[in-house]
């Protein structure tokens, strides 16, 4: 699949020059040796100077290949006089591995950052719609994940959200790039591996261009749902339950970005029909919903959000 066209090359650098226009401190790199962390290595390398850069991966320990692959990174990262920098993940054989490894490495990658620091993954256009249509058959609505947001005392960026990954193959292949391959990516049994090798790729067999346009739906469901919290962030505080709409769904649309614009963290839909059905709006009585990061106090014909006890200074 040897690309003719060199201006892919050139695609792929300006996404990643545009994510790294304003950034004055380190970029740190999600590594895992794979195509796509390869051609994102490679393209901050042909953009800022090596001192600049660290190169950082995340050894599972899941399967027999992984010191090998360790090795290859190591082994890149130097050859493009890069710092590279592993770390072993211990991970016990009870609950989601998935979940566990997923938020263990994401942590570590998060306490390498400082002020002015960006830490960079190579999430992909159809890593985008993988992520809309899983969230989207799992019930947990359509949005994507953000080109951008805080991680530790630095920000997380996706420079390559919007590339498809047909571009980053062309690309790779171009430029002669090595990268390792992890075999658990095809396993069926995972959710991310079914969705995209067995119904992403029979929708493309009808619908050729569905991985851009479930991402583009994805994206565009993260805006919505940025653009709902703010403007609910200028409501009253506390919120008089008279000014929500007569429609249950839209009352509880509002009173979820009411609660994240206030720090609340992401209350459950079903948490909040419950307590909506349950009779909120009855001024006379007073009722509690607890969050994850507080409770609701509706009292009085009014919506109160009280936070969690911060630890004592």
């Amino acid at each position: 699949m040897e690309s003719t066209d060199p201006a892919v090359a050139d695609t792929v650098l300006q996404a990643v020059a545009e994510a790294l226009r304003d950034v004055t401190g380190r970029i740190v790199i999600g590594y895992s040796g794979g195509l796509d962390s390869t051609v994102l290595l490679w393209a901050v390398s042909r953009i800022l100077p090596a001192e600049r850069i660290l190169a950082a991966h995340v050894n599972h320990n899941a399967q027999a290949a992984s010191s090998a692959w360790v090795r290859h990174c190591r082994e890149f990262s130097e050859g493009l006089r890069i710092a590279f920098l592993a770390h072993d993940l211990q991970l016990s054989g009870r609950g989601n591995f998935e979940a566990l490894a997923r938020d263990q490495r994401h942590a570590w990658l998060r306490s390498l950052l400082q002020a002015h620091d960006v830490l960079l993954l190579a999430h992909h256009q159809d890593d985008q719609a993988e992520t809309a249509l899983l969230r989207i058959l799992q019930g947990r609505g359509t949005y994507g994940m953000p080109m951008a947001r805080t991680a530790g005392a630095g920000e997380l960026r996706r420079p390559l959200l919007r590339i498809p990954h047909r571009t980053l193959v062309e690309v790779a292949l171009r430029e002669g790039l090595r990268w390792v391959h992890d075999p658990t990516n095809d396993e069926p049994s995972r959710d991310r591996a079914f969705v995209r090798g067995r119904v992403l790729a029979l929708l493309r067999t009808r619908w050729p261009e569905v991985s851009r346009d479930l991402a583009a739906i994805g994206e565009r469901s993260l805006a919505m749902e940025g653009a709902g919290r703010f403007l609910a962030g200028q409501l009253p505080d506390p919120l008089p339950l008279s000014r929500l709409p007569e429609d249950a769904s839209a009352a509880i649309e509002i009173v979820r970005w009411w609660i994240l614009a206030r720090g609340g963290g992401q209350p459950g839909r079903s948490v909040l029909e419950r307590w909506y059905a349950d009779g909120a709006q009855r001024a006379a009585r007073r009722t509690f919903v607890p969050l994850s990061k507080g409770r609701l106090i509706a009292e009085g014909g009014l919506l109160y959000f009280q936070p969690t006890p911060g630890p004592s200074p």
